[in-house]
């Protein structure tokens, strides 16, 4: 059955490579996102719904529908992001420095995967400019290392999935940029870090002056 499904899927996307015109466009794409589920391609068929999306087709309301779907199987990432996508794609607005529907291809993902040490660096290189920032990151980091001493278990956990999540976002948008890395972190980095430094800034006092229950 998954030797079928992959063979119609070929047939369907090199049927889209020639001239079509009418319900073939649409016909063919559709069937080819029902064959990537099938072989549970959930990134691929989100790819094709999402083109489909932003074309005129004979049934907007269904693709939007199938939108939705795969995005939901795919994980809790992308449905936080559904909307804005649905958004885009009722609109026709576009972005072009990166597209959102990289984060979930693995093909995309590791042609490029390249960006991420210089990426990085760089980021970190601007968090540790002392000239800049003072020694703001190494206090955040000691406060950190005070909430692990004193066993903050809540409080840690709390801050170091932001930080985490935080920092992977800066990396994520920067790997799937359509942009030359280094012009890219040249004009921006310097500014994206400014969310880890308020957010890490924040955190401090509660580590540094903790309230008991009785508070």
């Amino acid at each position: 059955h998954l030797g079928r499904s992959a063979e119609a899927r070929s047939t369907f996307r090199s049927l889209q490579s020639h001239e079509l015109a009418g319900f073939l466009v649409e016909g063919s794409a559709l069937r080819e996102a029902e064959c990537d589920e099938a072989l549970g391609d959930q990134a691929a068929a989100l790819a094709v719904y999402e083109r489909l999306a932003a074309m005129k087709t004979t049934v907007p309301d269904d693709v939007l529908m199938r939108v939705g779907k795969a995005a939901k199987a795919i994980g809790a990432v992308l449905v936080l992001i559904l909307p804005w996508r649905l958004y885009c794609s009722a609109y026709g607005l576009t972005t072009p420095d990166y597209d959102l529907g990289h984060t979930v291809d693995p093909s995309y993902l590791s042609a490029h995967a390249d960006r991420v040490g210089p990426a990085a660096s760089e980021l970190w290189h601007q968090l540790a400019k002392t000239q800049s920032w003072g020694l703001l990151v190494w206090v955040i980091l000691l406060a950190l290392a005070v909430g692990l001493v004193a066993r903050q278990w809540p409080l840690l956990a709390f801050a170091g999935t932001w930080l985490v999540l935080a920092a992977g976002g800066l990396l994520l948008t920067y790997w799937i940029s359509t942009l030359p890395v280094e012009s890219h972190l040249t004009n921006s980095s310097y500014r994206t870090i400014v969310s880890l430094l308020i957010g890490g800034g924040a955190v401090v006092p509660l580590f540094v002056f903790p309230r008991t229950v009785d508070e």
